[in-house]
């Protein structure tokens, strides 16, 4: 019984502390460096731009100082760590007399956010998925690992519908005769599970993505395709980040005619984004993550960020 009253208890604390924010006026709070942060003190102001600030500040424990910036003051995501500089998260604490200071900029690393692609090109061949045929149902399209000629991994990347347990797909590729068996699905016949049969024969791997080349100096981003029946690069989704890159960079896909292209939007440490999801009465409220790095590129993070009913001052 005691035991059954302390997982109530435990339930109940949990929940309260998940509400505290909203009842409280204004309410600022993240986890920093996944250790709980709150700050003392928050205010909004809109500037003449028209992008609005955020201000921060935590002094229980050490002087600190945490800024967003939006480039409006409107409802809507503002990403950050991009080539539009009114979209920024900056971040001081002071300890024992000496500064640290922290921010989004354009810094070089692995690719984080991608933009969608810019221009399509030509003669491209897909490589984001493979189509599969058999069974009750439709749409389903899958990823595939392929070892010496043989897949011995399947992804499933669309769950299409109306499938029943017991199917046997086929793989489109090599030589027609890779099979997975649906293991179990959900109520509206989507693929839910699978289990490979047979690896079949002379297939190359399918979603493990196409080569880039890039204007700047990064390398080694992958990026699965899938293109229409013209050529063109429709979408693509990314496989490996690579290292080296910035925010702006345009990449090319290798593939085709060497012509589709699309830009780095940020690296992975500084990046992150502001969600004003509405404004009440001169009060803003939102969410926010932020990676953020110092001169010599040591990192900082804020997840699970929210801004409750922030004034402007």
């Amino acid at each position: 019984m005691k035991k059954i009253f302390g997982l109530l208890s435990l339930a109940l604390i949990l929940s309260s502390c998940s509400e505290e924010i909203k009842n409280s006026t204004p309410g600022f709070q993240a986890k920093k460096d996944n250790v709980f942060w709150r700050a003392t003190d928050a205010s909004a102001h809109v500037n003449a731009d028209g992008s609005l600030t955020i201000s921060a500040y935590n002094s229980s424990t050490a002087t600190e100082e945490l800024i967003l910036n939006a480039s409006s003051a409107n409802p809507g995501t503002y990403r950050l760590g991009t080539t539009n500089f009114s979209n920024f998260a900056y971040y001081y604490y002071e300890l024992a007399g000496e500064g640290f200071e922290y921010e989004t900029n354009t810094v070089t690393g692995p690719a984080n956010d991608l933009s969608n692609i810019l221009t399509q090109g030509t003669n491209y061949e897909n490589n984001g998925t493979a189509s599969v045929t058999g069974g009750t149902g439709s749409g389903a399209v899958v990823a595939v690992s392929v070892v010496n000629g043989s897949v011995s991994f399947v992804t499933l990347m669309n769950r299409g519908a109306g499938y029943n347990v017991g199917d046997v797909l086929t793989v489109h590729g090599g030589n027609d005769d890779a099979t997975f068996m649906v293991n179990t699905i959900y109520s509206n016949g989507a693929i839910q599970t699978v289990e490979l049969l047979t690896g079949g024969s002379s297939y190359e791997n399918v979603g493990t993505g196409a080569l880039t080349d890039t204007d700047g100096n990064g390398s080694g981003l992958r990026v699965a395709i899938n293109v229409n029946n013209l050529g063109r690069v429709t979408s693509m989704y990314m496989v490996s980040r690579g290292d080296g890159y910035q925010a702006g960079d345009l990449v090319t896909i290798l593939g085709g005619d060497n012509n589709a292209t699309f830009r780095i939007l940020n690296v992975q440490q500084s990046s992150g984004e502001i969600v004003i999801e509405s404004v009440e009465n001169g009060t803003f409220t939102g969410t926010f993550i932020i990676n953020a790095v110092d001169m010599d590129g040591n990192p900082v993070t804020f997840s699970e960020g929210v801004f409750y009913r922030i004034p402007i001052r």
